[in-house]
């Protein structure tokens, strides 16, 4: 089921506009053309991590899993989603705080979850 939406290039560039959703019970983003039909999909199943971890303990899980060196994304339950300034995208898993920074093919930039803080620090807002 949708959850959330985002629309993605087409700034005047040779891109075509996407409309990216929150697929969150199929544990995906779904990248639809400016027609409607599907693009492509970005993520699948992931385990969600074991509750109370610190943030250093996350990433270290995170790194155990293979995901944060390959720059492959697993998600659990995607919900929301949202397009920086530069382009990238910032999803956020629903049950777990996870939170992902991708670049526009897909690819994991950055991950984390709680405190959200973190990312306005580091200026991801204000790309």
């Amino acid at each position: 089921s949708p959850s959330g939406l985002a629309l993605l290039g087409g700034g005047g560039g040779a891109e075509e506009e996407r409309l990216v959703v929150a697929d969150t019970d199929n544990h995906r983003l779904v990248l639809l053309g400016s027609e409607g039909g599907f693009v492509r999909s970005i993520g699948g199943r992931s385990d969600a991590p074991p509750p109370g971890l610190s943030e250093p303990e996350f990433l270290e899980w995170l790194s155990s899993r293979g995901a944060a060196q390959s720059g492959a994304v697993r998600l659990t339950e995607p919900s929301g989603v949202a397009v920086t300034a530069a382009g990238r995208l910032l999803v956020s898993e629903r049950a777990s705080g996870v939170w992902h920074l991708l670049a526009p093919d897909g690819g994991r930039v950055r991950s984390g979850f709680r405190p959200h803080q973190r990312l306005l620090e580091e200026g991801v807002g204000r790309e």
